[in-house]
């Protein structure tokens, strides 16, 4: 639908002449509720107001106006009562889609600005050549066909949710008919949990120390802690027939052990506290000297 004629079409003069309407206004509450909501989403969608905080009020909007169409499609007794599966689709990924990026913009790069409307025309054109290539046509689509490529693909995804299998995870349908069904591997989910309880573990073992040291010595530690690639150990080696091998993995045992019990004694060493403010301090001088001054304005170095 073009983008002038949503505007005439789905406004809120059209929702006032429906309601004012004697014989329309019971049977086309819903319809006013639609033109409403669809209204509120063009409005924002094709607006040229940046988002520069996720505390904007229009994404409360969004998610309530998502939550209105995820719920009056499952309350629909037949196709005809409400819109075509290929728009349903489109306007949920979309609202999803572009909350998800919002988020993790604006929460990793602080001060960033998004324009929704140049936003949304990328997404869309993305989504578009997606759904082409799952139609296995790489002509410019009619909506005719993409309206048949689009529905392959939702058949398939819809009967793969109704899948019952302990070899398979829970669907997980947000209201596009996506679902995302992995096998689960017994061996790999022993070992996920396995790792979680030792992570647990050193953060216990370790917490009323890290409560001890600075901010700053604190952030390390714990993210050496949690790093596995440094913290990780080696369970019991099955022994190889290759001399060598067990060579090189009783090595790597005992090289795993002596770095675990260094980071161990750095982590107990309040010099090593005292030296990591140290260095702080030192790279925030040398930010704050590396930075012109001007006249008036205080550069602080965080």
């Amino acid at each position: 639908m073009r983008v002038d004629l949503a505007e005439h079409t789905l406004s809120k003069e059209v929702e006032f002449a429906l309601e004012s309407i004697e014989k329309l206004k019971n049977v086309s509450e819903g319809t006013r509720e639609f033109i409403k909501y669809a209204q509120k989403y063009r409005q924002i969608m094709h607006s040229k107001i940046c988002f520069r905080s996720i505390e904007d009020s229009r994404i409360k909007t969004l998610k309530k106006i998502r939550d209105w169409f995820v719920n009056r499609d499952k309350q629909k007794v037949g196709p005809m009562e409400w819109i075509s599966s290929q728009c349903q689709f489109d306007l949920i990924l979309s609202i999803d889609s572009f909350l998800g990026m919002i988020e993790f913009i604006l929460k990793k790069y602080l001060g960033s600005m998004i324009q929704p409307r140049h936003v949304l025309q990328d997404m869309l054109e993305g989504l578009f050549g997606t759904i082409r290539e799952l139609g296995g046509d790489s002509s410019t689509q009619t909506l005719k066909s993409y309206g048949h490529s689009l529905n392959k693909y939702q058949v398939t995804a819809l009967v793969s949710s109704e899948i019952k299998s302990i070899n398979y995870g829970k669907a997980n349908s947000i209201g596009t008919g996506i679902t995302s069904l992995v096998r689960r591997d017994s061996q790999k989910d022993k070992n996920y949990h396995e790792e979680n309880k030792e992570n647990s573990n050193i953060y216990q073992k370790y917490n009323a120390r890290l409560l001890q040291l600075s901010a700053f010595s604190r952030k390390i530690f714990e993210s050496i802690l949690a790093d596995n690639l440094i913290m990780g150990k080696f369970g019991s080696v099955s022994k190889s027939l290759n001399n060598n091998v067990n060579c090189e993995n009783i090595r790597v045992y005992q090289l795993q052990t002596e770095r675990y019990n260094l980071i161990e004694d750095l982590l107990y060493l309040d010099s090593i506290d005292k030296l990591l403010q140290s260095w702080q301090n030192i790279i925030k001088k040398i930010a704050c000297e590396a930075i012109p001054k001007k006249i008036g304005v205080q550069w602080l170095a965080t």
